[in-house]
Protein backbone atom coordinates (compact mmCIF):
# COMPACT_ATOMS: atom_id res chain seq x y z
CA UNK A 1 0.00 0.00 0.00
CA UNK A 2 2.31 2.50 -1.31
CA UNK A 3 1.44 6.30 -2.44
CA UNK A 4 2.79 9.34 -3.84
CA UNK A 5 2.75 12.85 -3.33
CA UNK A 6 3.54 15.29 -5.73
CA UNK A 7 4.72 18.96 -4.99
CA UNK A 8 7.00 21.65 -6.97
CA UNK A 9 9.11 24.07 -4.67
CA UNK A 10 10.13 27.49 -5.87
CA UNK A 11 13.48 27.33 -3.81
CA UNK A 12 15.60 24.83 -1.71
CA UNK A 13 13.54 23.45 1.51
CA UNK A 14 13.60 21.35 4.07
CA UNK A 15 10.43 19.08 3.76
CA UNK A 16 8.21 16.76 5.96
CA UNK A 17 4.89 15.28 5.58
CA UNK A 18 3.36 13.93 8.64
CA UNK A 19 0.24 11.50 8.08
CA UNK A 20 -2.70 11.83 10.83
CA UNK A 21 -6.02 9.30 11.42
CA UNK A 22 -9.48 10.98 10.91
CA UNK A 23 -9.22 11.34 14.72
CA UNK A 24 -6.29 13.51 14.47
CA UNK A 25 -3.26 11.58 15.48
CA UNK A 26 0.07 11.07 13.95
CA UNK A 27 0.07 7.98 12.16
CA UNK A 28 3.40 8.64 10.42
CA UNK A 29 6.00 11.18 9.66
CA UNK A 30 8.07 11.05 6.97
CA UNK A 31 11.38 13.69 7.05
CA UNK A 32 12.19 14.24 3.19
CA UNK A 33 15.35 16.28 3.92
CA UNK A 34 16.51 19.42 1.93
CA UNK A 35 15.60 19.02 -1.30
CA UNK A 36 15.97 21.99 -4.25
CA UNK A 37 13.71 23.82 -5.93
CA UNK A 38 12.38 21.42 -8.88
CA UNK A 39 8.81 21.09 -10.51
CA UNK A 40 7.78 17.30 -9.86
CA UNK A 41 9.31 16.42 -6.76
CA UNK A 42 7.71 13.52 -5.21
CA UNK A 43 7.49 11.74 -1.74
CA UNK A 44 6.77 7.86 -1.10
CA UNK A 45 4.24 6.99 1.27
CA UNK A 46 4.11 3.54 2.67
CA UNK A 47 0.52 2.90 4.83
CA UNK A 48 1.03 -1.24 5.03
CA UNK A 49 0.70 -0.93 8.48
CA UNK A 50 -2.34 1.12 8.41
CA UNK A 51 -5.93 -0.31 8.46
CA UNK A 52 -8.78 0.65 5.34
CA UNK A 53 -9.39 4.26 6.03
CA UNK A 54 -9.71 8.26 5.34
CA UNK A 55 -6.58 9.79 6.33
CA UNK A 56 -4.65 13.30 6.21
CA UNK A 57 -1.55 14.80 5.39
CA UNK A 58 0.38 17.58 5.80
CA UNK A 59 3.48 18.66 3.47
CA UNK A 60 5.62 21.03 4.84
CA UNK A 61 8.39 22.86 3.30
CA UNK A 62 10.69 25.09 5.08
CA UNK A 63 12.83 27.38 3.59
CA UNK A 64 15.31 30.65 4.56
CA UNK A 65 12.82 33.29 3.90
CA UNK A 66 9.36 31.15 3.84
CA UNK A 67 6.93 28.02 5.17
CA UNK A 68 4.80 26.46 2.73
CA UNK A 69 2.32 24.10 3.89
CA UNK A 70 0.01 21.55 1.70
CA UNK A 71 -2.49 19.76 3.18
CA UNK A 72 -4.56 16.63 1.78
CA UNK A 73 -6.64 13.28 2.36
CA UNK A 74 -5.78 10.37 1.57
CA UNK A 75 -8.31 7.40 1.07
CA UNK A 76 -6.56 3.53 2.02
CA UNK A 77 -8.17 0.25 0.42
CA UNK A 78 -7.43 -2.91 1.04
Amino acid sequence: QRTTLWFDLSEIADVRVVVYDILGRIVSTIEAGLLPAAAGLTVSFDGSHLASGLYLYRLEARSQSTRRVKTGKMLLVR
